[in-house]
């Protein structure tokens, strides 16, 4: 079987919590997060591990999918396998603040806290869904070099980027 797999490159943690709500967004969890194989175009048809075939789920932008998405993550902790642990989604309301991340005082916003052995990183987004898909790339991009800085993230750089599409 010919798969396409070179046309979906893993993503740093920095590339990952600047995405937004797409298909694009939801082919990386796919393939990445997920383990999944994507079998190309026309159809976007992708095989999972357990080898059954499906379409991508809508994951950062339904919810109720991306709790496929928690599931996987939560369950890759397990006790032999702890660089990283998962907590989430969780809801920041507006007397919380994550201003570095881009989220004072008097907004709101989902959020996945990810710690690994040497620090705990909060992944924002406005919706659950989203925080969801972000957060596991982000574990991912950690999971593959615990030790490397792959998963520091320059908020001023994320909140530039958020800040220059609106």
């Amino acid at each position: 079987m010919e798969t396409n797999q070179e046309q979906i490159p893993a993503v740093t943690a920095q590339e990952a919590v600047s995405l937004s709500a797409s298909f694009a967004t939801d082919a990386l969890v796919a393939r990445h997060a997920m383990g999944w194989e994507w079998l190309g175009y026309p159809k976007s048809y992708w095989v999972t591990p357990t080898g059954g075939g499906r379409l991508c789920p809508r994951w950062s932008v339904d919810v109720g999918a991306a709790w496929e998405v928690v599931e996987a993550m939560v369950g890759r902790m397990g006790y032999n396998n702890l660089s990283f642990e998962w907590y989430g989604p969780c809801f920041k309301p507006e007397h919380h603040y994550l201003t570095a991340e881009g989220y004072p005082l008097g907004t709101t916003c989902w959020y996945v806290r990810i710690e690994t052995r040497n620090y705990a990183l909060m992944i924002p987004a406005d919706t659950a869904a989203l925080a969801v898909c972000r957060s596991a790339l982000v574990a991912v991009a950690v999971e593959r070099d615990p030790g490397s800085d792959d998963a520091v993230i320059d908020w001023t750089k994320v909140r530039q980027a958020r800040n220059a599409k609106t």
